[in-house]
């Protein structure tokens, strides 16, 4: 699939409601659908619950560990996208949506790493470089880009990356400890490493790749 193929699916998994319109082709019709059902003449006599056995503490014990052992192992969806030819995933539960373009607006006094504001349907979003965050050089002139809407708190942040890749299903045994990259910002943004024919992933915690709220919000415009 082209670049914008994949975004488009991408933005289908991360907002999967249906239309109303498509809702509405997809209801059956009211034809089909009996007024009222057929009651029978002589309700069934309801069936009786079996009693399960009772369980032993030995058998309690097992089936906590298998249902602990089960969630632990469930696999997590991620959304990767790349930055200078390095693939990295982010939790797709604190995606909103994907812009393909955003006209940002600098703004005074903000931080290094914020490089300005956006107007989301009438609301101010900051959007934070990721290059900046993960300790990455600037991106050349004139290098495509796409902003990733992301829950920070109690508002909405803007992350641009360089494109948007997949979404993909990450297993707790495919993700390794990441490399010791000393104490600053950008290694406690790292949370692991998934290597997939002969490639990594890499996986960032978005609380610590962003900046923490009061940093990045932005004064009114004047």
């Amino acid at each position: 699939m082209s670049g914008g193929d994949v975004e488009d699916w991408v933005a289908g998994l991360l907002a999967p409601e249906l239309p109303a319109a498509a809702q509405a082709e997809m209801a059956p019709s009211p034809a089909a659908v009996p007024a009222t059902a057929p009651e029978p003449a002589i309700p069934p006599a309801p069936a009786r619950a079996a009693t399960p056995p009772a369980s032993t503490e030995g058998e309690k014990s097992m089936n906590a560990v298998a249902e602990k052992t089960e969630t632990d192992e469930a696999p997590r969806r991620y959304v990767t996208f790349r930055i200078a030819r390095e693939t990295y995933a982010l939790d797709v539960l604190r995606v909103r949506e994907v812009l393909r373009s955003a006209e940002v607006v600098p703004v005074p006094g903000a931080p290094d790493s914020v490089l300005g504001v956006i107007n989301l349907r009438g609301s101010i979003v900051p959007v934070v470089d990721a290059r900046h965050r993960l300790g990455l050089e600037p991106a050349p002139p004139d290098t495509p880009s796409r902003v990733l809407i992301m829950e920070s708190g109690w508002q909405a942040v803007g992350l641009r990356v360089d494109s948007v890749a997949d979404v993909t299903n990450v297993t707790p045994d495919e993700c390794e400890a990441p490399p010791p990259m000393g104490h600053g910002e950008q290694s406690r943004c790292l949370r692991g490493v998934v290597r997939r024919d002969d490639e990594f992933m890499i996986l960032v915690d978005v609380d610590d790749l962003l900046p923490r709220t009061r940093e990045v919000t932005a004064e009114p415009l004047r």
